[in-house]
């Protein structure tokens, strides 16, 4: 059985705008600061944050006791799985194939002239 016991990296890490991310079986996490908060997140599956859909975020304020807050927060989102969901091995076949062209595409600004 996996433990919530990720590699945690001081609050200057952080402060200094760096971001980390990480995995516990099929359990992935990000900590991305913003201005003066720490945006979390975590999802299940084989995909990186950018090309996930479904994942699970919230927010933090930039401070050692948000950073404390937001990693309790992930071991809560972990301990909510269940454990065969997290362990459970995945590979490409078992999702749907990633396809550019279903992604919002941005408007093409017009040339000025």
């Amino acid at each position: 059985m996996l433990k919530f016991e990720p590699a945690t990296m001081p609050f200057h890490w952080y402060k200094v705008k760096n971001h980390s991310s990480g995995n516990i079986g099929n359990f992935n996490y990000r900590i991305f600061p913003q201005k003066d908060e720490l945006l979390f997140s975590c999802w299940i599956g084989i995909y990186c944050y950018e090309k996930t859909k479904d994942k699970i975020e919230t927010t933090f304020p930039l401070t050692e006791q948000g950073l404390s807050d937001g990693w309790q927060w992930l071991k809560e989102q972990f301990e909510a799985i269940d454990s065969s969901e997290i362990e459970r091995p995945l590979t490409i076949l078992d999702v749907a194939p990633y396809d550019p062209s279903q992604q919002e595409q941005p408007e093409q600004e017009q040339a000025p002239f």
